[in-house]
Parts: C-alpha cells; sequence; structure tokens
C-alpha cells in the first residue's frame, strides 16, 4: 500500500496508489510543499485513519515514511498507533528527547539518532523473525534480535495520535510517502 497524497481527497477519504484502500482524514491536511504533497498534522488530535487489515496477523511488515516535526517543541508525537492492546499492538513516537521509539506487541526498541526539528527523515519500521530494524535515512540506526510479529486482529488503525486517548497526539508534523509492506523477507531492500 502506498499513500503519496498527491490525489485530491474524496470528501474525507482518500484512497492509496492502488485505489484498494482508503485511508480516511480526521482533521489532518493535504498541503502543497516545495517537497510535493504531504500530510499535514497542525492541532491536536489530527489523524489519519487506515483500514484495519493492513496489519492483521502479520507475521513481517514494514512501514516507510518521509517525516518532519513542523516546530521545536519536545512534546512527544505519536506517529502510528494500531489496537486493540498488547497482542496486536504497533506504535511509532517521537519522544521530546527526539529519538524514535517502535514498538510491536511488547517488543520495544529506540533509535540512536536524535531527530532535527524542520528537517525532513526518511523513517523504516521492520519487524520479522529475524528481530526489529530502524533505519534513518537508508541507514540502520537501531536493531532488536528476536523474533516479532502481530497475531491479533486489530480494531484500529491511526496515524498521527493515539487511538485509545485522541489527546495523545502528534499535531504539527508533516508525512510524506507513506508505504506499508507485508511478508517482507529479502533484509537488504529495507534501507532502500
Amino acid at each position: 500500500m502506498r499513500w503519496k497524497f498527491d490525489r485530491e481527497p474524496a470528501g474525507e477519504k482518500i484512497k492509496d496508489e492502488t485505489g484498494a484502500f482508503t485511508a480516511e482524514l480526521l482533521g489532518a491536511h493535504i498541503v502543497d510543499l516545495p517537497e510535493g504533497k504531504a500530510l499535514q498534522f497542525q492541532a491536536v488530535s489530527e489523524a489519519v485513519r487506515l483500514p484495519e487489515e493492513i496489519l492483521n496477523n502479520r507475521g513481517c511488515g514494514m512501514i516507510t515514511f518521509r517525516f518532519r516535526r513542523d516546530d521545536a517543541e519536545t512534546q512527544d508525537r505519536i506517529l502510528y498507533k494500531v489496537l486493540p492492546g498488547v497482542f496486536s499492538e504497533t506504535g511509532i513516537e517521537v519522544g521530546g528527547d527526539g529519538r524514535v521509539y517502535f514498538s510491536v506487541q511488547r517488543n520495544s526498541l529506540a533509535s540512536k539518532s536524535l531527530l532535527d526539528p524542520q528537517k525532513f527523515y526518511q523513517l523504516t519500521f521492520v519487524w520479522n523473525r529475524n528481530g526489529m530494524r530502524i533505519y534513518i535515512d537508508g541507514k540502520l540506526d537501531a536493531t532488536l534480535e528476536r523474533p516479532v510479529y502481530t497475531s491479533a486482529r486489530a480494531t484500529k488503525t491511526e496515524m498521527g495520535r493515539d487511538p485509545n486517548d485522541a489527546l495523545k497526539t502528534g499535531s504539527r508534523m508533516t508525512i510524506q510517502d507513506l508505504r506499508i509492506y507485508e511478508g517482507v523477507a529479502d533484509e537488504s531492500a529495507f534501507a532502500q
């Protein structure tokens, strides 16, 4: 699945590039930037809801997107959250310290690098039988060497906020070119 955000939404919905999957804009806006079209979250509780089936019962997968903090505040930013609970939960956050935190079920991984405000980064998150990986701008940044997979059905998948608590948010940030892959087995392809 891939959302480049270069299509105009129909109402509050936007289809992926194949036309098979629809994301629901929950206050998030598609904007024109010098770098191209992007999805922007400007206020508390803005989000985009993704189809739940994209992460249900996945033995392996990869999520990649370009990300920019649009202010210098040190608040936590919820980038991605899947519910319900520990048996399917996947989360990606940028903490107040500038590190990226990635969790799948009860496994967690933090980046070594710190993300600066007002700069785009290509972020890639991988989970499979070899563990978890975080890539920043195509370079392997952090690794967890333990088999990791989702084993339950998601009930809500959102970017921009925690669907359990709409005030836990990712406001004042921009995302471009969201891609979600399942069944990724070739580790050499992750950095690309």
